[in-house]
């Protein structure tokens, strides 16, 4: 079975929250190692880093450091490598409103 892509993750997320009616918008910070994604959700705001299966954030890179510094400030940040993981995010969102 082939590879799923970051790609394809990324547009599966897309269309659950939209199925959700929660905002997936791309974070454009022009920000090295900033997150992919912002999801807002009833007032929620959570930040998505967006990987391929298996993948993590590089330790001691720039993506770790905004996890860190985003969970220092009491943001909500979430990694996510599988279409799975986007079904238990979204699940979480709705379980949480």
């Amino acid at each position: 079975m082939p590879q799923v892509s970051e790609k394809v993750i990324e547009s599966y997320l897309r269309g659950k929250c939209q199925a959700a009616d929660a905002l997936c918008l791309k974070f454009a910070s022009g920000t090295r190692g900033a997150p992919d994604r912002v999801v807002i959700y009833k007032g929620a705001v959570h930040f998505i880093e967006l990987k391929k299966p298996g993948l993590d954030v590089v330790k001691g890179g720039l993506q770790e450091y905004f996890r860190k510094k985003l969970l220092q400030h009491g943001a909500t940040y979430h990694l996510i490598n599988s279409k799975e993981g986007v079904d238990q995010f979204v699940k979480e969102l709705k379980r949480h409103s």
